[in-house]
């Protein structure tokens, strides 16, 4: 990300919801969406997004895409238009009172697609605008 007073800005407000990466350096990246960090905490993996004025969106748990997947997730997955792809990531917010999903999903070809699911199982190509609540 280039914009350095931005990128300081997202840190400390990271830093400050999640004391656990207060000695982390994170590397942020500029989406069509805004901005997002991948870090890592006690061996698991996360990624926190935020809107393009650099407000908190959200973070997100990466997690195995196995049984434990909600039932009408991986139903709806199943019955989607992306069931023939490979679902190489999968992601589940963590903040509490807040529910959806990010996938990364890759064809037979390597291409990869990202979607955002909700808690209903809809999958769209955009992340859900829904702000939370703090």
């Amino acid at each position: 990300m280039s914009d350095k007073s931005m990128s300081d800005r997202l840190q400390k407000d990271l830093s400050n919801r999640n004391s656990g990466i207060s000695n982390q350096q994170l590397n942020w990246f500029e989406s069509n969406d805004g901005f997002y960090t991948n870090y890592s905490i006690n061996n698991e993996e996360y990624m926190s997004r935020y809107d393009k004025e650099g407000n908190y969106i959200e973070s997100m748990r990466k997690k195995a895409w196995n049984d434990q997947v909600p039932a009408n997730i991986r139903t709806s997955f199943d019955n989607s238009n992306y069931k023939s792809q490979n679902v190489s990531g999968y992601w589940e917010v963590s903040d509490d009172n807040r529910k959806g999903y990010y996938m990364e999903l890759k064809d037979d070809n390597g291409k990869m697609t990202k979607v955002w699911v909700d808690d209903k199982g809809k999958f769209s190509s955009t992340p859900f605008k829904a702000k939370p609540n703090n």
